[in-house]
This record gives C-alpha cells, structure tokens and sequence, in this order.
C-alpha cells in the first residue's frame, strides 16, 4: 500500500529473496547443469534467502501426499529441490508465521523483543524436518497416516522405519475465512469492481481492529501497550513490516470475496497468505502462483518485486548486477 512520500521508508531487507513453495520446487527441475550455473551466479552476487517455515511443511509434507499415490520421480524432484534450497539458504529458517508477526509489533514499538522459547524450538524442529526430508530417498519411507482426524505426512528413518517425524498440515483456513467474508460483507460500503484506492481505505480504518486481534492471538500474544505503541508508527512503516503485510494481503483476500469480486476459498491460499506475508524481509518475491502474484501486486508499491522463478532464474544467471 502506498503512503504519502514524507513518511519514512521501513528498514532495507535483510534478504534478497524469498522463495514460495513451488518455487523451491522449480529449483528440483533444473539440470544439473543449469543448477551449477544458477548456484554459481547466486554465491557470486552474494544473494541472501531463507526457509519460509511454511513453504517447509508444504514441500516436506502436503506435497507429498499425492492424490493418485507419491512416484518415485516426484519423489526425487522434490527431495531434490529440498537439497538445492537449502544448499541456497545457507540452511537458515525464518521464524514461525506468529512470530515474525510478534516480532514486527516490537520493531514498530521501538522496543526489543522478548526471548521467546516457543519460537527457537519450532524453529529447530522445521530444522528437523528439512535435515530428515533430505534424505529420504524411497517412496516407502514417506507414510500417509490419520492423527487426530487430520492427515498427515510421515518421514520416516531409513535405519528405524519405526521412527520418523509428522508433518501435519493446517487445514482451517476454509471455515475461518468463511466468518472473516461475512465481517467485510457486513460492513463494507464498497460494491464489486470497487476502485483500489477505496479498498485500501476501509483496510486501513480497520487498522487498530485487526492489529488487537492478532496482537490478541495465543501464539502471537504481545502486550496491550507494544501494540498502541506500534500503531504510532507512520503508516508507511506498518504497512511495510510483516504485520502490515499480512493484515493488507489477507484482507484484501477477504475484501474481494466479500464484494463478489472473487468466490473461490482453498485452504492452499492460507499457505499464500502466509508466505506472502515474508515479503517485506527481502527485496523480491518469487512465485509462480499468478493468483498470488495478482493479489500481492495490487498491494505492492513496486509489482515489479514479485517474479515467477523462470524470470528469477535467468535473471540470476543473466544479469550482470544483484537482481
């Protein structure tokens, strides 16, 4: 969203680049030549990525569970892309969806986070998952089973097929928009095919709503007086952090199927959501996902961020400069 140009910037990017879930995949396609020659260009230009804990468990554990049953070549595809990413990323892993959030409501406080030991350990265990998903290498080491009504993927041990680690995916989404569609609905003055700007003003009155409810959330769970302070923050910075960034994407999800603008919900999307919400770490966003892409360029201030991974491969090999 874009803010008044006498409003300070929000912070440069730590990374260059944030990669969604079937962008990683793309990487598994490459050859081997194309590969060297992409990672070699990546090291060259001292590109900076990292694991979306999300695009985590979609790669190691929905996109395995395979309607018609996991082959043997998706299988290798996607351990491969597994490998390259995080030979990419330098193995580092962002923090949870939740906390990226919390930590935003203290960045625009002004104040420093506390330590959060919830957080270091679903960081390690995403570690976990990525180390144990790297070496699977046969499809009988990846197991559908049923825990607590919901699928799950199992990665098993190779050495102990009794042992292994549960991917269990976050199948909520669909309910829970549901309800958040009909708070729009119900309040929105705009109409279908409303003009943008009019969408963004209604998003941003409901600014201090929406930042007490997530501030408010269990897992996220930030003191009354962080947030008022954050909501302090020129308008320009909240909407440049990850709180910002998530309230924009997901609402603007929201507010297109409550003015009939769009109709589908999927509890993939809450994946997009997610991940997309990462963008303000780095300076460009990779995603072959044309709905995403629509939806995050129309909040972006610069569209031109957000390219599929074909487009980012080449310009990596290409171009001559930090793409």
């Amino acid at each position: 969203m874009n803010e008044p140009n006498d409003e300070p910037a929000a912070p440069d990017p730590a990374l260059s680049v944030i990669l969604d879930t079937n962008a990683v995949r793309h990487l598994g396609r490459l050859s081997d030549e194309d590969w060297a020659e992409f990672i070699g260009a990546c090291r060259a230009k001292e590109l900076r990525t990292a694991w979306v804990p999300r695009a985590v468990s979609e790669i190691a554990g929905t996109n395995l569970d395979q309607r018609n049953g996991l082959s043997e070549e998706t299988l290798g595809e996607i351990v491969r892309a597994i490998r390259r990413f995080d030979e990419m990323a330098d193995g580092e892993v962002l923090p949870s969806e939740h906390d990226i959030i919390r930590l935003a409501f203290f960045d625009l406080a002004g104040e420093e986070a506390f330590t959060n030991a919830r957080a270091d350990g679903e960081r390690r265990e995403w570690r976990a998952v990525i180390d144990h998903a790297k070496a699977v290498d046969s499809v009988d080491l990846v197991a559908i089973e049923i825990e607590d009504d919901k699928r799950c993927v199992v990665l098993k041990d190779r050495g102990d097929p009794g042992r292994g680690i549960a991917v269990v995916p976050d199948d909520s989404f669909e309910a829970d928009a549901s309800i958040n569609v009909e708070f729009w609905r119900m309040r929105t003055k705009c109409k279908r095919a409303a003009d943008a700007q009019d969408r963004a003003d209604e998003i941003r009155r409901f600014l201090p709503k929406f930042a007490e409810v997530a501030a408010s959330t269990g897992a996220i769970a930030v003191p009354r007086r962080v947030v008022a302070k954050a909501l302090k923050a020129p308008l320009r910075m909240i909407f440049n952090s990850s709180f910002g960034h998530r309230l924009a994407v997901e609402s603007w999800y929201l507010h297109l199927r409550a003015t009939g603008d769009k109709a589908r919900i999927e509890n993939n999307d809450m994946a997009d959501i997610v991940i997309s919400s990462y963008i303000p770490s780095a300076q460009r966003f990779v995603t072959n996902d044309r709905r995403l892409r629509a939806l995050v360029g129309a909040i972006l201030a610069d569209p031109r961020t957000v390219l599929d991974s074909g487009t980012f491969v080449q310009a990596v090999v290409d171009s001559p400069t930090v793409v």
